[in-house]
């Protein structure tokens, strides 16, 4: 089917070969997860909560639960990325548009005080607009930098609206491996915002995904692209450890952009070269498996 295309792009069936994520663990900040439908995506509830004051995590939204099933798998509706990965949802907004500060920044705590292995966060930041709030997500990422937490965040999705700025996602964050969308033709997707912050591609364009009561749907956005590269870092730290190989979290970044596929892409307003960079999971298993002989 058109929409599972990512799964030849990225070559899965031999990714889940060498790992299907069990001995790491991805933190979902996000709107939740749908606790009420058949076919429910696996998590675990011990490190799992609500940040929203309505002591539950199920989503409301659809948001939480498209980017959680697409890295676990939702029952026979769609396969999951990493299917074994130890998945911790902090649920820290309720709806997409309705994200707090003081959510964030709890969730992000969170996150860290859990020792996940990887913070996936496709959040905007439109109502985060002190500057005191900036100064605090600054310190936590870097906090998180320092445990060797993976942040992968989303660049963010371009707006047609002109009075929304493209400047409001963790993904614009140094420190974060920050997660555009590729298409299945290898070009960038139009969705993604253009920066030189952006440290990978990941297929985000015409993905099936499932949202709450397992409705189907296509979905483009740098949301389900952050998804998708949170599970595939997944599946590359679980190989680490399964091997008892010395590859620093970080270090493994560095390896995953060395491996990668070039895409020279020519930005129409400035004619500015943007050299950016697909993710080659493939590539990179060879590569660990090569070093690792």
């Amino acid at each position: 089917m058109e929409d599972l295309w990512y799964f030849d792009f990225l070559h899965e069936d031999e990714l889940l070969r060498y790992s299907q994520g069990q001995m790491s663990s991805i933190a979902i900040l996000d709107t939740g997860i749908d606790t009420h439908a058949t076919f429910p995506v696996a998590f675990n509830p011990e490190k799992s909560i609500d940040l929203t004051g309505y002591n539950s995590i199920n989503d409301n939204d659809g948001h939480g639960t498209m980017c959680a099933a697409a890295i676990k798998g939702k029952g026979d509706l769609i396969r999951g990325i990493a299917p074994q990965t130890d998945l911790q949802v902090i649920k820290a907004y309720e709806k997409e548009e309705a994200l707090s500060s003081g959510s964030l920044i709890k969730g992000l705590q969170q996150a860290i005080d859990n020792s996940a292995d990887i913070i996936s966060m496709s959040l905007e930041l439109r109502s985060i607009n002190s500057q005191q709030n900036i100064d605090l997500l600054s310190r936590l990422i870097k906090q998180a930098r320092e445990k060797e937490i993976i942040m992968v965040c989303a660049i963010g999705n371009r707006s047609a609206e002109p009075e929304i700025r493209d400047d409001i996602y963790l993904g614009l964050f140094n420190d974060c491996f920050s997660v555009g969308s590729v298409n299945d033709h290898k070009s960038v997707s139009e969705v993604t915002i253009i920066s030189h912050n952006c440290k990978i591609l990941v297929p985000g364009e015409n993905i099936r995904v499932v949202r709450n009561n397992n409705e189907i749907s296509s979905e483009t956005s740098t949301s389900i692209a952050t998804a998708i590269a949170s599970a595939l870092v997944s599946l590359l730290l679980s190989y680490i450890k399964e091997n008892g190989m010395s590859i620093k979290p970080y270090e493994l970044l560095e390896i995953i952009k060395t491996k990668a596929d070039l895409l020279q892409y020519r930005h129409p307003p400035s004619g500015d070269i943007f050299p950016f960079k697909v993710f080659n999971p493939l590539a990179t298993f060879q590569y660990l498996k090569q070093k690792q002989s």
